[in-house]
């Protein structure tokens, strides 16, 4: 299934997205799904606990456009996720995805070698767990394909 959003771009960032789609051949959605696995992967070296939620840089009124996205749900569901914890609206952290890796993205393509960049699994295979510590409720979330056994056996130990 697939759920349709609408974010609100500067239209610099869509103009980029188109530009490599184009070059690319394939659609502005499906590259923002490789700059969010991108941004998924790189996400451990971002720093943004304790800060206030991000928004994109502010622009005048005109320079900003409504840009529909497409997403599996899975997708989705990770997104929502790294809102939440990287404290960045999605349109942020798409912006900074396209200044940050498209051109790493092209430069990807531009050598055939797409398994370096996408793995279809990724957002299928995620877990919550939830514990008890003292008194404060921990909510890990993992991201990929996950040894369920060991996940299970920590888990246990962080109960006793």
């Amino acid at each position: 299934m697939e759920i349709q959003t609408t974010i609100n771009m500067n239209k610099t960032i869509i103009i980029e997205l188109g530009k490599a789609s184009s070059q690319l051949h394939m659609s502005r959605s499906y590259l923002i799904r490789l700059l969010l696995k991108q941004f998924l992967d790189d996400s451990k070296k971002i720093q943004v606990f304790n800060s206030p939620v991000k928004y994109q840089s502010r622009d005048s009124k005109c320079n900003w456009s409504k840009f529909h996205l497409t997403l599996r749900e899975d997708e989705y569901e990770c997104c929502l996720d790294l809102r939440k914890i990287y404290k960045m609206s999605l349109s942020a952290i798409i912006a900074f995805s396209v200044k940050k890796y498209l051109k790493n993205v092209i430069a990807i393509f531009s050598t055939n070698s797409i398994e370096k960049i996408y793995d279809i699994y990724l957002y299928r295979n995620y877990l919550f767990s939830f514990n008890i510590i003292d008194g404060i409720t921990c909510i890990n979330i993992y991201w990929g394909i996950t040894d369920f056994q060991k996940l299970l056996t920590d888990n246990y130990q962080n109960i006793i």
